[in-house]
C-alpha cells in the first residue's frame, strides 16, 4: 500500500507541475510501516577494520584493488551501490579546488549532483584505473571471466561488501553495503553536523 501511495502522490505532483491538472493527492498520507529489519551503521572501529582489511589485500590483484577503491569511496561519500555502478570515468572532474565525482542519484535521469573525493580516495581510484590500462567507459568494471569488462552491477558491489564485512567478523543481517551510507550519516552527526547538513551530504 505504501509503495502504491508513493507512486500516486508522485504522479499527481507531476500532473500539477506540468499544468495538466490539480494535485488531488495533497494531504493523503500513506500507511505506517513497521519492519524488524533495519540496516545498521558501522561503528568507527568497525569501519576502520573494514577499510584496513580492504587495503591490506588490495595488492593481491585487480579485483581487490577495485574493491578497496569502491569501499573507500562508499564509506567516505555515502554513495549508494546503484550510484557507484552508474559512475563513469569521465564523471570525475575538478570542481571548486577538489576532484569530484558527478552522480546520477536515485530516481534521477541526469548526473546533476556531485560528491567531493578525498585525496586518498581519488588516488585509490586512479591506481585502479592505471592497473586496468583500458579505455572502458565505466569507472568500475567486472573482471570475472564470464562478464569481463562489463559495468559492475549493484548486486556485485553488495555481495562484495558483505563478504568483506564477514572477513572482519561483522556477519549480521543488519549490516549490508547500505550500512556504509548509514555510517557516513552517523559519523557526520556525531561530529556535529546538523540534520539538514547531513541530508545535504547524502543528497536527500
Amino acid at each position: 500500500v505504501q509503495k502504491h501511495m508513493v507512486v500516486i502522490r508522485g504522479f499527481y505532483e507531476w500532473l500539477y507541475a506540468e499544468g495538466k491538472g490539480e494535485n488531488i493527492a495533497i494531504g493523503i498520507k500513506g500507511v505506517k510501516t513497521g519492519s524488524n529489519f533495519k540496516r545498521q551503521a558501522l561503528s568507527v572501529d568497525q569501519a576502520s577494520r573494514l577499510i584496513e582489511h580492504a587495503r591490506s589485500i588490495s595488492d593481491r590483484g585487480i579485483v581487490e584493488l577495485r574493491n578497496y577503491a569502491i569501499i573507500g569511496l562508499m564509506i567516505t561519500t555515502g554513495l549508494r551501490t546503484i550510484e557507484v555502478s552508474r559512475a563513469d570515468s569521465q564523471d570525475i572532474m575538478f570542481v571548486n579546488d577538489a576532484e569530484s565525482l558527478f552522480v546520477r542519484g536515485k530516481g534521477r535521469d541526469a548526473k546533476d549532483e556531485y560528491v567531493k573525493l578525498p585525496e586518498e580516495i581519488h588516488q585509490n581510484i586512479v591506481a585502479y584505473q592505471i592497473a586496468r590500462s583500458d579505455n572502458k567507459k565505466p569507472l568500475f568494471i567486472n573482471h570475472n571471466r564470464n562478464c569481463k569488462n562489463d559495468r559492475i552491477s549493484p548486486k556485485t558491489i553488495s555481495t562484495m561488501v558483505k563478504e568483506y564485512l564477514r572477513d572482519v567478523g561483522i556477519d549480521e543481517r543488519i549490516y549490508t553495503a547500505h550500512s556504509l551510507r548509514h555510517t557516513v550519516a552517523t559519523v557526520a552527526m556525531n561530529e556535529g553536523a546538523t540534520l539538514y547538513q547531513t541530508q545535504q551530504l547524502l543528497r536527500h
